[in-house]
């Protein structure tokens, strides 16, 4: 058996072993049950993942790893409270635990406590001026509070960091769609584009720049790209169907009307209006 097929059947007998309620021998040092967690975290197994972290933290109370992988395995089966009191604590054992630090802010926005998010954010950017995403992750946040300049500010100084964060592109696309600024969201999506041919947002995000200004026809085809990538996607086929609508090709808009009343959940907002319009269509 070679040495990595070695290690992973002693990881397995080890989590196995931890889920029948006992340790492996082996395991005794917190680096050892801080290693066999991150095994199972990446395997699947949260619960058992958290065992080994506990383990660890028992032998030394301020061993900041352990903490903040168990908040991230807290995430994954969806216990956000204990997950950020573990986050608090790997930054009370590490003040500079970037990781901790950006995972904790993210997880804040998650639960709508958006002040706290920024503050940890802010304090990554002062920390590690450079850390990759933090930039487009503030956006973000401040997207959502629609404080839209100071959001476009963090997204431009991340493109001048990193002229090839995506996600900065995405951004200022989205500020482009809700402030109105059709062209400015276009060009901002075939920016992404050029770094993913395959963004789904990128196209669906163009396609709604392309029904504002009226370009009907480039509307489809970024509807088509989306539903190449995401079948079914109910965003792509209302706005395919608007647009051939616009277009008056009755037939067609018809059948994509109907495509979009089969996908779209039955709560729909747009599902009755939807159906009024097939019927407005069919006379």
């Amino acid at each position: 058996m070679g040495s990595n097929l070695r290690h992973h059947a002693l990881v397995a007998v080890a989590i196995v072993l931890m889920g029948a309620g006992c340790y492996y021998p082996g395991g005794t040092d917190k680096f050892s049950c801080l290693a066999y967690g991150i095994e199972a975290l990446e395997g699947g197994w949260p619960p058992l993942a958290i065992q080994w972290f506990d383990h660890a933290i028992r032998m030394d109370s301020c061993f900041a790893d352990a903490w903040y992988h168990r908040g991230l395995a807290l995430i994954q089966v969806g216990d956000s409270i204990p997950a950020l009191t573990s986050l608090s604590m790997a930054l009370i054992c590490d003040p500079i635990h970037a990781s901790a630090r950006f995972e904790r802010g993210m997880l804040y926005a998650d639960l709508g406590r958006f002040d706290e998010a920024l503050g940890d954010l802010d304090e990554m950017i002062t920390q590690y001026p450079l850390s990759e995403g933090v930039r487009s992750a503030k956006g973000r946040i401040l997207e959502k509070l629609r404080r839209y300049p100071e959001a476009e500010a963090e997204y431009d100084t991340a493109l001048v960091e990193d002229s090839g964060d995506i996600d900065a592109y995405l951004g200022k696309s989205r500020i482009g769609l809700a402030t109105g600024h059709w062209m400015s969201a276009l060009v901002m999506c075939n920016n992404a584009l050029a770094l993913d041919s395959t963004c789904v947002e990128a196209y669906a995000n163009r396609g709604l720049a392309d029904l504002a200004m009226g370009k009907y026809e480039s509307a489809i085809l970024d509807a088509d790209s989306v539903l190449m990538l995401a079948p079914g996607q109910v965003t792509a086929l209302i706005n395919r169907a608007f647009a051939l609508d616009r277009l008056g090709r009755k037939g067609a808009a018809i059948d994509a009307y109907e495509d979009f009343l089969r996908a779209a959940n039955a709560d729909h907002p747009k599902r009755s209006a939807v159906e009024e319009r097939i019927r407005e269509l069919g006379r």
